[in-house]
């Protein structure tokens, strides 16, 4: 996969996550004060940014199936996003993260999908992305 530019010279890892989905709202707003680091940047889907990387993925940039974790070329989706990014925060979610590794690929990658398909009826979407506080925004990309 070859990632736009802009992204591929990015520094730190980003979590790309729709920006419209209450859902994904809240593991941005999650992650970013339990990664004491700044390990993460963040990349909503709704930009022009996270769109061409969602097509660059393989994803439909009008829905995507799943937040990605882009990081040295490299993109994880579904589970393996989730816990790739849950070992880097602060304990017990690191913890937490590499004890769910112990499940099987296929069944971690099913219950997240299964989420993934019912986020929006679970958790709700707005019309509009999210609006990050200043601190936040500081670590958004595109």
């Amino acid at each position: 996969m070859t990632l736009p530019p802009a992204l591929s010279a990015e520094c730190r890892a980003v979590i790309l996550f729709e920006g419209q989905c209450k859902l994904c709202c809240f593991t941005v707003r999650f992650v970013a004060p339990r990664d004491p680091k700044g390990l993460f940047a963040f990349l909503p889907a709704q930009s022009a940014l996270g769109r061409a990387t969602l097509a660059a993925a393989g994803q439909n940039p009008d829905d995507p199936e799943t937040f990605l974790l882009i990081e040295n070329g490299r993109v994880l989706g579904l589970s393996e996003a989730a816990l790739a990014i849950g070992r880097r925060l602060r304990w017990p979610w690191s913890w937490l993260s590499w004890a769910a590794c112990a499940l099987p690929l296929p069944l971690r990658d099913w219950a997240y999908s299964v989420l993934a398909r019912n986020r929006r009826r679970w958790f709700g979407s707005t019309e509009a992305c999210m609006v990050p506080d200043e601190a936040l925004r500081a670590r958004f990309v595109g």
